[in-house]
């Protein structure tokens, strides 16, 4: 009998519209930068973007080994810097 486990890393993430471009490239780099196979997708709501960074099975790569405490840290760090840039 052969069994599949998928672990599945899903963050949602919503700022100002405004900074919709910068913060869409800073995940990008982000995730490529931890070699995850991440699709980025953005939604409007209103003034706001919500941003989801969802692991994509069907891409070469992996999640990170990332806790998930510090991954939040690091994530909240890579969108405050693309949002003061």
């Amino acid at each position: 009998m052969a069994v599949r486990t998928t672990v599945k890393r899903h963050f949602s993430i919503k700022v100002p519209k405004k900074h919709e471009t910068a913060v869409r490239d800073a995940l990008e780099r982000w995730a490529h930068s931890k070699g995850w196979a991440a699709a980025v997708k953005a939604e409007r709501e209103d003034d706001y973007v919500k941003f989801s960074l969802e692991h994509d099975e069907s891409m070469a790569g992996k999640p990170p080994d990332i806790e998930a405490g510090g991954m939040t840290d690091e994530l909240q760090r890579v969108i405050q810097d693309a949002i003061k840039a």
